[in-house]
């Protein structure tokens, strides 16, 4: 059977299973593990030290550690302001261009908006909308035309969520379980059971999406 990839987490993960721990602050702490995402989340941007936040950042993501940038991204229910917001999420492009490594979406009633901050800025790595919740089939059919990939979490347990998962195409979608304690197993058994696959097959999907994607994991 292949291993379990957790694309997204704020925790770590099982020995058997691979996890990318997401880092979203203290950004020049050592770390130690196998797999991380390194981005300023919106609603940790702190305006009298976001420059140096980058700065941090920038020489993180360079630790072959660090697979992904991000979570970054819009939010228009946290509390920092928007304009800045979109100035941190365009610097955060930038980075994840230069260092060729993905950028994970963080998204929060803005869709329009980081879509048209990643064209403007002309995003040329793979872009994976985490912690998709939206019902809106429209929506995600604009996300994949856009080239993007969109990760699922324990949304996929309500079953308002079955008929937008299933029209998902098996190489665009990856599994997460994000902020909550929930293993990262009982997300596969509920994608297999909406999409009609075993759990292998399920985990051969997301093995070979991530290969493509996250090209740094050794897999």
């Amino acid at each position: 059977m292949y291993s379990l990839i957790n694309i997204h987490s704020h925790l770590a993960g099982a020995e058997d299973e691979i996890t990318i721990q997401n880092i979203h602050q203290q950004f020049a702490e050592p770390i130690t593990g196998n797999y991380f995402s390194a981005g300023i989340h919106p609603c940790y941007i702190h305006e009298q030290t976001c420059r140096n936040q980058l700065d941090e950042l920038s020489l993180l993501i360079k630790n072959p550690s660090v697979v992904a940038v991000g979570e970054c991204g819009l939010d228009r229910i946290c509390e920092t302001d928007f304009f800045l917001q979109e100035e941190i999420f365009k610097a955060q492009i930038h980075l994840a261009n230069d260092i060729n490594k993905p950028l994970v979406i963080h998204c929060v009633r803005a869709f329009e908006e980081v879509r048209a901050a990643l064209k403007q800025n002309r995003t040329n790595v793979p872009v994976i909308w985490h912690g998709f919740s939206k019902k809106s089939i429209q929506l995600s059919n604009d996300l994949l035309k856009d080239g993007a990939y969109l990760s699922f979490g324990t949304i996929l347990f309500q079953e308002s969520m079955y008929t937008l998962f299933k029209s998902i195409p098996d190489d665009r979608f990856f599994l997460e379980t994000d902020n909550t304690e929930k293993a990262i197993l009982s997300v596969y058994e509920q994608a297999a059971k909406i999409k009609n696959y075993t759990i292998n097959e399920i985990a051969e999907i997301i093995h070979n999406n991530t290969k493509q994607v996250f090209r740094t994991i050794n897999l």
